[in-house]
């Protein structure tokens, strides 16, 4: 099974905002707030029918834990089925890609729950709208006059089914040897669709998604021969992002038992475990903070089927120094605690986890 972590160190910022109360409120990534996540939120939304032509708003509230997790996410206020589904699936997704960092009152992490709006207005592909600070240039769109057609009259859901065929042919064998496993047999990918009708920029919308499968889902976009007619805004082609789910079935491997860590029970918990003790051991090396070096470290951690360590590898280096202290944390952590593999048809598989650590020097 993948795990994919993404970790952030911050040395104390003269910048932190907290009131006089000595409350901080969430961050979100790097110095950003619900203004941000609600952004990233609109980005990921999946596609709606587009026969459903409603305008309106859905409230969602959702809880941000002491360890800075995203959950209880729900529909406050509702504006339809088809929107309200898609909504959650929007925060669900924004919050596996960014983490937020938690509120903290007199320097200690508090729970709190926070709300928001997500507008959805009509429009020819009955699509919602993007907020006004949509981060994406200028020549991409999220929502055009005309959406992107798939074949003589489909939309993105169609491309999805067809991707979903595309997949059945995996060789799982060789799969379940590289330690690739699912939890869920769920994915969501984005993609953009460019003002000539290719395909650009696909990629999974979370981050804990194996090289192998990831190769796997691209092959089959890139072997699927209907074309796509781009995006129209004011009458003129225009590239155009798009998200959507891939529900994988036949016999991909599925845990019987999920992967645990040290004690902790099942994978969720077993991996936050494991990232946050990661997180507390890894310490900023001196030289590279009075340089001001910064960036991601992504690191292949392997774990045999008898949970021993067999290797970590970098496969993206930032600096020497980062990549050498990004890899003296996770082998300090899985010298004091072990992983017990996961198991599939009664037989334990190796483990392969993907991790990337961010090193920052502060929120701004």
């Amino acid at each position: 099974m993948l795990i994919t972590t993404m970790l952030i160190i911050v040395l104390p910022s003269a910048q932190a905002n907290v009131d006089s109360l000595g409350l901080r409120p969430p961050i979100y990534g790097e110095g950003g707030g619900l203004k941000e996540f609600r952004r990233d939120v609109m980005n990921l939304l999946p596609e709606p029918d587009s026969m459903v032509a409603i305008g309106g708003k859905v409230f969602v509230g959702f809880t941000i834990s002491e360890q800075g997790e995203v959950h209880d996410v729900r529909v406050l206020r509702g504006l339809h089925p088809v929107y309200d589904s898609i909504t959650v699936a929007g925060v669900r997704a924004a919050a596996a890609r960014t983490r937020w960092q938690p509120q903290l009152r007199d320097g200690q992490p508090e729970s709190v729950t926070l709300s928001m709006p997500i507008v959805f207005r009509v429009d020819a592909g009955a699509a919602p709208a993007p907020p006004p600070s949509s981060p994406l240039p200028s020549e991409v769109y999220l929502r055009p006059d005309r959406m992107p057609v798939y074949g003589a009259n489909g939309y993105i859901r169609e491309f999805a089914r067809d991707v979903e065929e595309a997949l059945v042919g995996l060789d799982v064998d060789s799969l379940v040897a590289a330690g690739v496993a699912l939890t869920s047999r769920v994915m969501v990918w984005s993609m953009i669709v460019n003002a000539q009708g290719k395909i650009e920029l696909l990629r999974a919308a979370t981050d804990n998604v194996h090289p192998m499968m990831e190769n796997a889902v691209i092959e089959a976009v890139s072997s699927i021969k209907t074309k796509w007619a781009p995006g129209l805004h004011q009458g003129l082609p225009v590239s155009t992002k798009l998200a959507f789910e891939i529900r994988l079935s036949g016999d991909f491997p599925i845990y019987d038992t999920e992967p645990t860590f040290d004690d902790a029970s099942g994978f969720e918990l077993s991996s936050k475990k494991f990232k946050t003790l990661v997180q507390h051991a890894m310490i900023y090396p001196e030289m590279a903070a009075e340089k001001g070096i910064t960036g991601t470290v992504s690191l292949y951690i392997s774990i045999n089927e008898h949970g021993k360590l067999e290797g970590v590898k970098v496969v993206r280096s930032a600096h020497r120094l980062l990549d050498a202290e990004a890899m003296r944390a996770v082998k300090t952590v899985l010298r004091r605690k072990k992983w017990h593999p996961g198991v599939i048809n009664g037989r334990a598989v190796p483990l392969s986890i993907y991790m990337s650590l961010v090193f920052s020097l502060g929120l701004g």
